[in-house]
């Protein structure tokens, strides 16, 4: 073993000095040249070099020798590192991440109650609050995606906590779309939606009342890390298709007997089909739950193939 009685400079020069370096002997000045030519290429690494600060504190023990485990210090010219990976900091992380993870979701669903309710009022001056949820949903999503991409390159979780990780990545893609679909849905607010609202507002509150449920549930059930909580919302987004076609089969019709109505009539077929979308995308996040839960992927209607056998 080298015995490299300098500062930590010298040591790391010395460990990544090449054997065919001429100088690595007069650096040293321990081992001749010759003698280091002769040895193999790791014994000229950090793992192979004692450290000795000048005050002797810290004599004997050994740095690690890693590209992504650089010496720690103030000296010149040699990178810090973040303090070693543990278990606890891990967890704080995650608890981060699902504080961060529940808020967004609680605005998810509070933009898409406001937003059918400024619709159905006919409330125009609630679309500057929907804008400034939105953006703060568009920052959460940022801010969060920097966070799992943070812990994906530091802590390189494994099993359960890499599925969550992934199923959080895909998460926050569908609560932002989420947070646009209600946006979109307080722009066709008016005053007056017309005869067209009227005739199919039973039909469309009934769908609004269905999306915010399957949001809820598949919320819930990634919170408690529930797969029997999520499955039902699978369930759920059929007859919220049928909503759908039935609400344009109407609508279609009212607009055919009444040219008049046909702004009013094409906006709420806008609605219904932004609250499908709604619908879809609190699909996609059980269908992510089940994932992380179970490892099991059954998007585009897989899911119906586990019936019987991974569910009760």
């Amino acid at each position: 073993m080298l015995e490299v009685p300098h500062a930590a400079a010298q040591a790391t020069r010395v460990a990544t000095k090449t054997p065919e370096d001429q100088n690595v002997g007069r650096m040293s000045g321990i081992i001749p040249r010759d003698e280091v030519r002769r040895l193999p290429r790791s014994t000229t690494t950090l793992e192979s070099v004692t450290w000795t600060s000048r005050d002797g504190a810290g004599a004997g023990l050994r740095r690690p020798a890693s590209l992504h485990a650089p010496i720690r210090g103030s000296l010149p010219g040699v990178p810090r590192t973040l303090p070693a990976h543990t278990s606890r900091d891990f967890e704080t992380e995650l608890r981060e991440l699902r504080a961060h993870l529940l808020a967004m979701g609680a605005r998810c669903e509070r933009i898409v109650g406001l937003a059918f309710e400024a619709f159905r009022r006919g409330a125009p001056e609630f679309p500057a609050t929907l804008e400034s949820l939105d953006a703060q949903i568009d920052r959460d999503e940022v801010e969060i995606h920097a966070l799992i991409m943070r812990m994906l390159a530091l802590r390189q979780p494994v099993a359960d906590d890499l599925r969550f990780l992934a199923t959080a990545l895909r998460l926050i893609t569908d609560l932002e779309r989420i947070g646009d679909e209600a946006v979109n849905i307080g722009e066709r607010t008016v005053p007056w939606a017309g005869d067209a609202h009227q005739l199919v507002d039973g039909e469309l509150t009934s769908m609004a009342v269905a999306a915010l449920n399957m949001l809820h549930d598949a919320l819930e059930a990634f919170v408690r890390w529930d797969d029997e909580v999520a499955h039902p919302v699978l369930r759920c987004d059929d007859r919220v298709d049928q909503g759908l076609a039935a609400i344009i089969c109407a609508t279609t019709a009212h607009m055919s007997a009444h040219p008049a109505d046909v702004p009013a009539g094409l906006r709420v077929i806008r609605v219904a089909k932004y609250l499908e979308r709604i619908a879809d995308h609190a699909t996609n996040v059980a269908e992510e739950v089940i994932f992380m839960v179970r490892a099991d992927d059954v998007r585009h209607g897989r899911w119906k193939s586990f019936q019987g056998t991974t569910w009760r």
